[in-house]
């Protein structure tokens, strides 16, 4: 059996298709005359020859008419002047070719100022380190010398301390001794003035203590504080660092995207941009592949079973006229009411009405 499409176009991408089935069957022509009818004595009666010929069933539907490939160049700039076009609809192109030209003086201007921006980072950056190790070292030092000098004071507390305790041991002894009543009452005298200063002198030692550690503390916190610092100052700098990095980088980007390329061979179909105009983003220019096409169409549902995947179709386009273009057909899909069904990977959508079948036919 036999089958194929016919596809008239109705529009710029609107077309008829015709699927004819070809069926065999035994076609008899009937008799002219019955033996009865004949007359006695007359001629042999007429006959006729059986034989097999193909009828034919056509299926017609309405379709779109595109490209198989297609592609919508766009560019990763923005709020600039177009210089060149250096293309119009119709042109054909291939991949790599210069399509639009930028104009690229506010761009250099811009990679200039990211680049001095990166500079001035890595200024920053290291000032802010060095200040912050500088704070650290003085930090340090201050410790340093704070510990010793509290170190010194303590031991002098304690030296004091330890003379008074001595002092006050030997006017002990010397008052247990003394026989005579006014040595003793001088002693007694002298013991008192004693044991007030060491009284004295162990309080001084005690806040020596007091003062050492205090001291000791708050300057360890301030290196704690500085090494906090310089850690900050480093992520700080590295941070800016990679932002002012990336923006070069974005800038110079920026700048070699001045040319805008095709990205595959075809033809331009569109263009959407003017020189002097300013690019805001969006659709530069439209390229297709003009040699490959896909036809999406839809059947009546009780057409369903007259169409298969891989039949051979004929499509008839206005612009073609009675010239007949090969296809196959290799989508068949149902589309319940009029929602529509895409095959992944193509161009193709087909809508009918309730339980009808969509079918992409690619030439």
């Amino acid at each position: 059996m036999k089958s194929f499409f016919k596809l008239h176009r109705k529009a710029t991408v609107c077309a008829a298709v015709v699927l004819v089935l070809a069926v065999t069957a035994a076609i008899a022509m009937p008799r002219l005359f019955k033996p009865d009818n004949i007359a006695q004595g007359s001629a042999k009666p007429n006959a006729i020859r059986l034989s097999k010929m193909n009828l034919a069933k056509s299926v017609s539907a309405t379709g779109t008419l595109e490209s198989s490939n297609s592609k919508t160049v766009t560019a990763n700039v923005n709020n600039i002047s177009v210089k060149k076009v250096l293309v119009t609809a119709g042109d054909a192109v291939k991949k790599g070719d210069e399509l639009v030209v930028f104009d690229e003086s506010d761009l250099k201007d811009a990679a200039e100022e990211a680049q001095q921006n990166l500079e001035d980072a890595r200024s920053e950056a290291a000032r802010s380190v060095l200040s912050a190790r500088n704070k650290l070292s003085d930090a340090q030092e201050t410790f340093a010398e704070e510990k010793a000098k509290q170190a010194k004071k303590a031991a002098e507390a304690k030296s004091e301390k330890s003379r008074a305790e001595k002092q006050v041991s030997k006017l002990k002894r010397q008052f247990a001794a003394a026989g005579d009543a006014n040595e003793r009452a001088k002693l007694s005298e002298q013991l008192a003035k004693a044991e007030e200063a060491k009284k004295q002198a162990d309080t001084a030692y005690e806040n020596a203590l007091e003062s050492q550690s205090a001291s000791n503390k708050q300057n360890q916190s301030g290196i704690e504080s500085a090494k906090e610092a310089l850690e900050t100052a480093q992520r700080n700098g590295e941070k800016s660092i990679k932002e002012a990095k990336r923006q070069q980088k974005q800038a110079k980007k920026s700048l070699a995207q001045c040319f805008v390329i095709a990205p595959m061979d075809g033809t331009v179909t569109s263009v959407s941009v003017e020189e002097g105009a300013v690019y805001t983003g969006g659709a530069i220019m439209q390229i297709e592949d003009i040699t490959s096409f896909v036809v999406s169409s839809s059947v009546d549902e009780y057409d369903i079973s007259s169409v298969k995947k891989g039949q051979k179709v004929v499509i008839l386009t206005e612009a073609a006229g009675e010239e007949e273009l090969e296809g196959e057909i290799t989508f068949v899909a149902p589309v319940m009411g009029s929602s529509q069904t895409q095959q992944a990977g193509s161009s193709s959508v087909g809508s009918a009405s309730t339980e009808s079948s969509g079918c992409e036919i690619k030439i």
